[in-house]
């Protein structure tokens, strides 16, 4: 229990973001699969499996006792949370999930941003935010992600006092991704720390705006980077 409300707090800045786009657009923050991919008629009769904004797909186990359960992945590429196994959609597979686990996969090509565990919302927490780039596919094409930020307890947001961060990720060749990042607003955007997921190894190289950065599975970068490049 104590595992999983960490989460949740860990997931707060993807959550905010998950709403704030819900206000843009008008999208459900969970949503069902079919709501995905509406011409994929397996799609019509899974109630289980759901999406958290766009880029988390959540199955829970809703039987006692059981060590892990069928359930269906749209078609596309996706990460095992838990072990970072990537995982092929448009079939169903059978998943494992321990005691402390439940299926829980992110989309290839997704950021994922999670802050520093918390023990309630408002706590003011030490360290970096962590962006976890799940590594895309060559045939996920550009995919697209967001996080947005504000004081979070007035109507300066209004006035622009507010964040928004677009990341559009892509192959741009077979060993080669590229992170290009867009803002808007006035509002600061925490440090940030990047943890590569799916490289299979360490990268030959990570430039971030063009200065050469440490090429391990943890990569330091300012607040305010532009651009990300990696060779695999």
């Amino acid at each position: 229990m104590r595992k999983f409300i960490e989460l949740r707090y860990r997931l707060l800045p993807y959550i905010y973001t998950s709403f704030y786009q819900h206000i843009q657009t008008g999208d459900p923050i969970l949503r069902p699969l079919i709501y995905l991919d509406h011409e994929d008629t397996e799609t019509f009769h899974r109630a289980d499996e759901f999406t958290l904004g766009d880029n988390l797909v959540v199955c829970p186990i809703t039987e006692a006792g059981s060590e892990g359960r069928w359930m269906y992945l749209t078609k596309g590429h996706y990460y095992n949370y838990w072990n970072d196994e990537l995982v092929a959609g448009g079939e169903e597979i059978f998943c494992q999930a321990k005691l402390d686990q439940i299926p829980f996969f992110v989309r290839a090509g997704a950021l994922l941003p999670l802050d520093p565990v918390r023990q309630y919302s408002w706590e003011k927490v030490d360290g970096p935010q962590e962006h976890h780039l799940y590594l895309p596919t060559e045939e996920c094409g550009a995919v697209q992600s967001q996080i947005y930020a504000d004081a979070g307890d007035h109507y300066d947001y209004q006035k622009g006092d507010f964040a928004l961060a677009t990341y559009t990720v892509r192959r741009t060749a077979a060993d080669q991704v590229e992170v290009q990042v867009t803002r808007e607003g006035t509002h600061p955007l925490p440090p940030t720390r990047i943890h590569l997921h799916g490289t299979n190894g360490k990268p030959k190289s990570v430039n971030v705006d063009g200065v050469p950065v440490a090429a391990e599975q943890i990569v330091e970068a300012p607040a305010d980077y532009r651009k990300i490049e990696i060779a695999l």
